[in-house]
């Protein structure tokens, strides 16, 4: 039970003051004293239990309308069904995708997207620094697909985390697609102030000690269920190594845990996937049956995120919804009840029987 406006309460406390009030008034015989119009004994069984009776309505009576006065609301749990896809996606914040600028149509109106001052046509409202023009890069293009892809895939469970030399957990998978959106900012200033630059892939490895961006899918998702879908978004200009043994190891993980592996490219590298680059993230997509997604392809970045939405609602979970009904309408009719009582077994009680 939950209360919409507590401050009424006070109308609770005051029944044993109403029931004191009523008793004195009702000791008072409001009839004329007759052999045809006469009160039953309270001395009486039949006395007693209507008037006990009596006293019930009554109490039934002003506490009904007191709940109702408070905007009482019952609470309950509802079983619901709900899709069982968890996304977690990874931003690339690492030094290359903050040089260079951006090139491309729809990477620049993502880009625009994400913060409409690296528009050029972008007019600033004042002159606080914050509200300056500033170019666009490559970072801005990644949280612009991040925040498009966040929007498009309401009502499912999407988490954020960023890797550069290092992979850190930014956000839990959350359905509340605001606060999603709201970390994006958070994740342009990490990056912009104090990202260390490098990109790891495939840590801890020889040479690259702290967790990559791919190892970071192994922790996300180990203790998730075992029906949900697992799907991992890597954003990213793709420009790193991946050592071949280091791949595989990784590879036969992201199958035994049932991942699904998506790899958005950004920047100039993407415009050819024969890049050598590009090669140990591509080949890696490949080994997990993964797919790679130039986002510089407006229709083909708009496709992947359709197919990945219908993956994560292709399998469901059980659920328990918290929900609630108002109460308003059942206690005016205990309200109105009581009150029918009162008046019934008064009558009967005052009358001869």
């Amino acid at each position: 039970m939950e209360f919409m406006n507590p401050t009424y309460l006070w109308l609770l406390s005051a029944l044993p003051v109403f029931l004191a009030v009523w008793f004195f008034w009702g000791r008072r015989a409001h009839t004329l004293k007759n052999t045809q119009v006469s009160r039953v004994r309270v001395s009486t069984k039949l006395g007693a239990a209507l008037t006990v009776l009596i006293w019930i309505s009554k109490i039934a009576l002003w506490s009904s309308l007191s709940l109702g006065m408070v905007g009482t609301v019952f609470l309950f749990d509802k079983i619901a069904t709900d899709a069982a896809g968890v996304i977690y996606v990874t931003v690339d914040t690492s030094g290359s995708t903050k040089v260079g600028g951006v090139h491309f149509d729809y990477e620049n109106w993502l880009a625009y997207f994400f913060d409409p001052r690296t528009n050029p046509a972008y007019e600033p409202k004042s002159d606080d620094p914050e509200e300056k023009k500033r170019e666009s890069q490559p970072i801005d293009t990644e949280l612009g697909a991040v925040r498009v892809f966040i929007e498009h895939a309401l009502g499912l469970r999407v988490g954020l985390t960023v890797f550069d030399d290092k992979f850190f957990y930014t956000y839990p998978a959350t359905k509340d697609s605001q606060v999603a959106i709201d970390m994006l900012p958070q994740i342009r200033k990490y990056a912009q102030e104090i990202s260390s630059g490098g990109t790891n892939f495939d840590g801890p490895f020889e040479g690259r000690m702290q967790d990559g961006g791919l190892q970071g899918a192994l922790y996300l998702f180990n203790k998730e269920d075992g029906n949900a879908v697992r799907i991992y978004i890597m954003v990213t200009d793709g420009m790193a190594p991946i050592d071949p043994d280091r791949g595989k190891e990784l590879a036969e993980k992201y199958k035994e845990l049932g991942i699904h592996f998506f790899v958005f490219g950004v920047d100039t590298p993407w415009t050819n996937l024969d890049n050598t680059s590009l090669k140990p993230i591509i080949d890696f997509a490949k080994s997990v049956d993964g797919q790679v997604v130039q986002v510089q392809d407006e229709a083909q970045f708009k496709a992947a995120i359709v197919k990945i939405e219908e993956l994560a609602r292709s399998s469901v979970r059980t659920i328990y919804v918290k929900d609630r009904q108002d109460s308003l309408l059942i206690l005016l009719a205990i309200a109105l009840v009581s009150f029918v009582m009162w008046l019934g077994l008064s009558a009967i009680r005052r009358s001869s029987l």
